[in-house]
Parts: C-alpha cells; structure tokens; sequence
C-alpha cells in the first residue's frame, strides 16, 4: 500500500511493478515485501528503465497469446475433434482479440467428438473460453451437431429429457439456448480451470512444457469422465425413433473414441 500511495499519480508505473512483481512471484514461489519492492521502484523511475519494463509487459501479453495457442492446439492430440480431421485450433490473430478488445471479443474453443449419438445425431462437447470478463474458466457444452453441416447446432423433439439426463451428470451443469448442458469444466479433483490471466489457478503451468503437458491430460481425463457418464446415462440413444430429417444430417452408431494415453500431450 505504500509503494502504490508513493506513485499516486504514475497508473502506468503502478502497473509495471505489479507485473514485475507477478513474474518475481510466480518463479521464486514467494510475496514481494515493501523492502523489496522500493529498489524495484527506484529503478524504474528513470526513462530507460521504465521503457524497458513497458517492453517487458508487452512481452508478457504475447506470452500468454502463446500459450493459449499452444494449449488449444496440443488438446487436439489428446481429443479427437468434430468434425473428425479438423485441427484448427484459435490462432494468433483471434487469441490476440480475446485479450486485447474491450467489446466484442472472441471466443476461444474447439469441438470434440465423443462418439455418442442421440437419435443417430452425433452428441458433441464443445469447449470454450466465453468472451465475457466475469466467464474466466474453461467451459464445457453439450450439443447435437448436424453430420451434413459440422457447425451447425440441432434442436430436436423430446431433446428436453435428453437435457435433463446430461444436467444430471455434473452438479454445475444447466440448459441453455445453446447447448443442452453446459457449465465450467470441472477437473478430476472438482476444481474449474482459469487459463486466461496467469495470476492464480494453473495458467502459469502452461507456460512450461512438461506443466502444460499435465494440465492438458487433466482436462482430457475429466473430458473422458463426462463422456463417459454421459454413454452410461444414454444407453440406449440409438435404439430412440429418428425425427424426420434429412438422411445426410444423420450418423450411425459409433463407438466413443478414447483419449490418446499421456505420451502423446504437448
């Protein structure tokens, strides 16, 4: 509190020794105190120096662009996407606007394929970062995709029970116009996953390759939990009347594929 009231009037200066002292936090596992911030503060209050922590913060921004790009990436060898063979994952350009936009900002995610259908329309489990500010953890959702257009959402009679059945299988999970069960990704230890600001939770350990790589096989094996809870819980989806469609949007039967075993992560 005294170092902030002694740079009252310098926002922008506030803000570097807060990142620095961030980055010091997060490598030496420790709080700074005041003793050690106010050398800090010195020797920021010159031009050169405060110009090299402008860069220093500039860096950190595209360090947590890169790694979001690399986590989104690395989770498709773990998890078979829909459509099957789609690899694209969020690149620089729309990670870059997650973070930096004030309105409008993206949406980061990918679309897994669990395997299961409900009544022969493949069930998928879309995950995503929401653009909303007050969303901050991954989410996870539920939905019926068409086979004939990958990207568009199915509404279907009597989906209501199917809801109600997916709801069941985690306590956070709701309805909603989107989707027929969504709610933030829960660990195997019950926990949700903030991989956006890099201040608390598991968004450091992205930031290391052997880290990510354990972060990434937690989100798979809690993917692979829900899955497969959800197949317990519809056991028999595909034995249900199909709507009247069109043949094209339908899928067969299919065996729910398995993520890929711990080796084959970041």
């Amino acid at each position: 509190e005294a170092c902030h009231d002694a740079l009252a009037g310098k926002p922008r200066l506030v803000e570097v020794v807060n990142q620095y002292a961030e980055v010091v936090d997060r490598i030496g596992g420790n709080t700074m105190k005041k003793q050690e911030l106010d050398p800090v503060v010195k020797l920021l209050q010159n031009r050169q120096s405060f110009e090299a922590a402008t860069v220093l913060m500039e860096a950190l921004s595209e360090a947590k662009v890169q790694a979001q790009v690399t986590f989104w990436r690395d989770s498709a060898v773990l998890l078979p996407t829909w459509p099957q063979g789609n690899m694209a994952a969020p690149g620089l350009a729309l990670v870059r606007r997650y973070y930096d936009a004030r309105r409008d900002r993206s949406v980061l995610g990918r679309v897994y394929d669990t395997g299961l259908c409900w009544s022969d329309y493949p069930l998928v489990l879309a995950l995503e970062l929401l653009p909303d500010k007050n969303r901050p953890y991954l989410t996870w959702k539920f939905q019926l995709r068409s086979v004939a257009e990958p990207g568009k959402v199915v509404h279907l009679p009597g989906e209501e029970a199917l809801s109600k059945s997916l709801c069941a299988l985690a306590p956070n999970l709701i309805r909603s116009s989107a989707s027929l069960a969504t709610g933030d990704l829960l660990l195997p230890d019950g926990t949700p996953l903030d991989i956006t600001d890099f201040k608390r939770g598991r968004a450091p350990e992205l930031l290391d390759p052997a880290t990510r790589a354990q972060v990434l096989q937690d989100v798979a094996q809690a993917v692979a939990d829900l899955v497969q809870r959800a197949g317990d819980a519809l056991a028999t989806p595909r034995s249900r009347s199909t709507p009247s469609s069109p043949a094209a949007d339908r899928s067969p039967a299919r065996t729910p594929p398995a993520p890929a075993p711990a080796g084959r992560s970041a």
